[in-house]
């Protein structure tokens, strides 16, 4: 497994990264829960903390590509992370929605897909973004759309935006992977979804955001060898709450994994997804994680495994 360090901007573009032989990267572009940390407003002592020790204490809204192509979810702090880190948006033609909370989805920012907003290299010839999403991940992508544009306007963002609705264990195919949403225990309004990504010969597992994994979801992962598992963390050294993890928790299931032929020594492990209700800044969280065979994320971290 590759580690590297991409906490500053970088003037080369991720998009169009090959993949090397027998392996599969994620980037972490924002590792934040939906208020960000430190929040915007508020003056607690973990944000406190994280504002005067900055640097990697410092995390934006939800997100991660992997290979440089696969796109996962759209905050608000998509443009950011884009400039940020070097991401050219115009040549990512998939991305995965995990569920419609405003930290994953920010659904008005499409229309920068459409012209006059965006122009392709030739004229106005540009390849359109697959989005996959839930039946109300669509709903709200089409709901903006179609009040920016008015009714009888999908003609003018249809051929940029392409929406597909996805269902739990519902395997599909997207930029060479083999994708398959499975359910997870977040919401009551809504199935939020996590991923296993499988391609190039490796196999990850996308779980944030999501309470402890439901049964059935265990059961289809059950002796399904991960290379890499990335799982909420939101709670961080520990707190109460359903639909959300903290790291014990992510322990107990990195140990089920071990235990039922997940994982192994060589696993990749991230906790992901962090709120200052967790308590536990970044460089408190590597204190904490120490020994464990946890890697703890920030905005930019690269793995390659």
């Amino acid at each position: 497994m590759v580690l590297k360090n991409r906490q500053k901007s970088s003037r080369q573009p991720l998009i169009g990264l090959r993949k090397e032989h027998g392996s599969m990267n994620l980037q972490f572009l924002g590792t934040a829960a939906s208020e960000g940390w430190p929040a915007p407003f508020c003056s607690c002592k973990y944000c406190e903390e994280a504002r005067r020790l900055g640097g990697k204490n410092l995390r934006s809204r939800s997100q991660s590509i992997v290979d440089g192509r696969l796109l996962i979810d759209f905050p608000a702090d998509t443009y950011w992370h884009s400039i940020r880190f070097g991401v050219h948006l115009e040549k990512v033609e998939h991305l995965l929605i995990t569920h419609s909370h405003e930290d994953h989805l920010y659904p008005i920012g499409f229309i920068n897909k459409v012209p006059p907003y965006a122009h392709g290299v030739s004229g106005d010839d540009m390849p359109p973004l697959h989005i996959y999403g839930n039946e109300t991940v669509v709903g709200r992508i089409e709901s903006a759309m179609r009040f920016n544009y008015g009714p009888g306007g999908d003609a003018v963002w249809q051929p940029y935006l392409k929406l597909h609705t996805i269902h739990p264990f519902g395997q599909f195919f997207a930029e060479g992977y083999s994708i398959t949403p499975l359910p997870c225990n977040h919401m009551s309004t809504e199935q939020a979804l996590i991923f296993l990504i499988e391609g190039g010969g490796k196999r990850l597992l996308y779980a944030h955001d999501t309470g402890p994994l439901l049964t059935e979801t265990l059961s289809f992962l059950k002796g399904k060898k991960l290379d890499a598992a990335t799982l909420d963390c939101t709670m961080g050294a520990g707190g109460l709450s359903t639909c959300h993890m903290d790291f014990q928790q992510d322990l107990d299931l990195r140990r089920w994994m071990l235990e039922n032929g997940c994982a192994d020594e060589k696993t990749v492990f991230v906790a992901n997804h962090f709120s200052h209700n967790g308590t536990a800044v970044y460089d408190k969280m590597v204190e904490i994680a120490k020994g464990t065979g946890f890697l703890i994320s920030y905005d930019g971290m690269s793995i390659t495994f």
